[in-house]
């Protein structure tokens, strides 16, 4: 596999950069600058001197920034030592390090339920067929 190949979806938004809108990457954000908007990735990690305002939405979240407003984690988030989370949380799975600060709401989401078992099958014997009622007198 080529590097392009490796890099193919992935964003990497560097110190000193601003984005502002909407950002839909298919793979791996990197945030070491600023986004200010929504941020929707596979992974987003966000680096020490990064920083989200807005509705970030992943599959799993590395913070060692910040995030203010809304984290939606749909597996598992790792707030680092250096992180800071400032608003409504949503996770299924969560790692809090020694030093993370999380001020808001946190709400954690069912993993996707087991499949219910398929309902038990039933057999039933004929009932005994009373002989003496058959019978003549």
């Amino acid at each position: 596999m080529n590097e392009t190949e490796q890099n193919s979806g992935n964003i990497v938004i560097g110190n000193d950069v601003t984005v502002k809108g909407v950002l839909h990457v298919p793979n791996r954000a990197i945030v070491n600058g600023a986004v200010d908007g929504e941020i929707t990735a596979k992974e987003l990690v966000v680096g020490q001197t990064g920083r989200i305002v807005g509705h970030a939405k992943t599959e799993r979240a590395d913070i060692y920034g910040q995030i203010n407003q809304t984290l939606d984690v749909s597996q598992s988030l790792i707030l680092r030592s250096t992180g800071k989370i400032v608003g409504v949380i949503q996770y299924t799975e969560i790692e809090i390090e020694k030093g993370g600060l999380v001020e808001g709401k946190l709400t954690q989401q069912q993993s996707a339920p087991a499949p219910a078992p398929p309902p038990p099958v039933v057999v039933s014997a004929p009932e005994p067929k009373d002989s003496s009622a058959d019978e003549e007198i």
